[in-house]
């Protein structure tokens, strides 16, 4: 097919009537035109949005609304999507929210883009201050002295940790940027025991980390996806930091953590956590800082610190954890 609909065709952010012309795929220039045009697959999906779209704008309560979440769509499309399967997956995703209607949804995403990772230093600090902690015992001899150092960089809040920013952040679980996420959900896999699924990542939070990990460049970037809160309530794993295999869809490696949230105000039974992807003399670490509260038992506080082994390109769970002392 030689037909450019949705990508390059203004009428789509504007609203205006679809043309007979086609796009010639002789002149795609842009590296998204490209890929529709070498992909039958991703030709139909976009001429299916097109259609898909025009028909919600007739019946939309808020046009102007729909127009501006279109355009802030494609303009993430363009931006984050850099394979064909986040295509797929995005474009899939966009056309069944066209279809039940909540192609108009927004989420707060001027604030999510305005905080910062480094900003936890700070508040990692004040919780220390308060709740200094204490190594546990299973820590191995061996890393005990480093725990230590890295204990003291963050009740201190020292640049030596140095925050890693994701270059996606968003509530949005149907945010093109995790297009290859969500293609996995229409994949049928033969074994799912370590098959990914967006729903059982989490609902909102979701932090997108692309970087060399493994100090080796030729290998590409290393992608992790942060996300909290799952639909699935039978999953104890409340926050996950995990790699994908997107020609498996398997999960590669799962790091789990607290989510990030207050507690219940109620004073009842509930965690929040603070983690972060960080880098520390030269290796990258994720801490997790879990507050519990626990009925009439009060608080607990904990930090577990799981490091990245380059040779093994996967995170170590627990090479340190702190906690508040038992007499506390």
């Amino acid at each position: 097919m030689n037909k450019l609909i949705f990508v390059t065709c203004g009428w789509l952010v504007l609203g205006m009537p679809v043309h007979a012309a086609s796009f010639d795929c002789d002149k795609a220039h842009f590296s998204i035109e490209k890929m529709i045009c070498a992909d039958d697959e991703l030709s139909d999906l976009d001429e299916r949005l097109a259609e898909t779209y025009q028909a919600a704008l007739k019946h939309a309560a808020n046009p102007n609304a729909l127009k501006q979440r279109q355009q802030g769509w494609l303009k993430d499309l363009r931006h984050y999507c850099q394979t064909s399967q986040c295509l797929k997956g995005a474009y899939s995703t966009r056309i069944t929210a066209l279809l039940n209607g909540n192609g108009a949804k927004f989420y707060d995403t001027l604030a999510l883009k305005t905080k910062r990772e480094a900003d936890k230093a700070a508040k990692v600090q004040a919780i220390l201050t308060q709740q200094p902690m204490r190594p546990r015992k299973l820590v191995q001899a061996k890393n005990r002295a480093f725990c230590g150092q890295f204990y003291e960089a963050l009740r201190t809040a020292s640049p030596t940790i140095k925050y890693v920013e994701p270059v996606l952040r968003t509530d949005d679980p149907t945010h093109p940027g995790l297009g290859a996420y969500l293609a996995c959900d229409d994949y049928q896999p033969k074994d799912a025991y370590k098959y990914f699924m967006m729903n059982e990542l989490g609902r909102r939070g979701f932090r997108l980390y692309r970087l060399d990990l493994d100090g080796d460049p030729k290998n590409g970037l290393e992608e992790y996806l942060y996300g909290q809160e799952p639909e699935n309530t039978f999953n104890t794993l409340a926050a996950q930091l995990l790699s994908v295999n997107f020609k498996k869809c398997d999960i590669d490696n799962v790091v789990a953590a607290t989510p990030e949230h207050p507690l219940d105000p109620t004073g009842n039974n509930g965690s929040s956590g603070i983690n972060a992807l960080t880098r520390y003399n030269g290796r990258y670490y994720f801490y997790d800082l879990a507050h519990i509260h626990i009925g009439s038992q009060g608080d607990y506080y904990s930090i577990a610190l799981t490091a990245y082994d380059q040779y093994k390109r996967s995170f170590i769970p627990n090479i340190c954890i702190w906690a508040v002392p038992d007499n506390k």
